[in-house]
C-alpha cells in the first residue's frame, strides 16, 4: 500500500509540473522577414547569388605554414 501512494504522488507531481510548463509563455525569436540583411557593422549585405564573391574571397585566403618546432618546445616545457 505504501508503494502505491508514492507512485500516485509522483504521477500527480509530474502532471502538475506538465500542466504548469504547458501554460508558461513561449519566447519566440523576433521576425526579421522583409528587412535587409546587415553585418555586425550595419553594412547592408547583398542578397541573391554571391557565389562569385565567395569564390574570390576563398582564393584570397592565405595560410602560413605552422611553426611546429615552437609548438613542440612549448609542449615540452610543460
Amino acid at each position: 500500500m505504501n508503494k502505491n501512494i508514492i507512485i500516485i504522488g509522483v504521477v500527480a507531481v509530474l502532471l502538475i509540473v506538465g500542466v504548469w510548463l504547458s501554460k508558461a509563455p513561449v519566447s519566440r525569436a523576433p521576425v526579421t522577414e522583409g528587412l535587409p540583411l546587415q553585418d555586425a557593422t550595419g553594412t547592408t549585405l547583398q542578397t541573391g547569388d554571391t557565389t562569385g564573391i565567395i569564390n574570390q574571397d576563398l582564393q584570397n585566403i592565405t595560410v602560413e605554414e605552422p611553426d611546429f618546432q615552437s609548438i613542440d618546445s612549448d609542449l615540452n616545457s610543460l
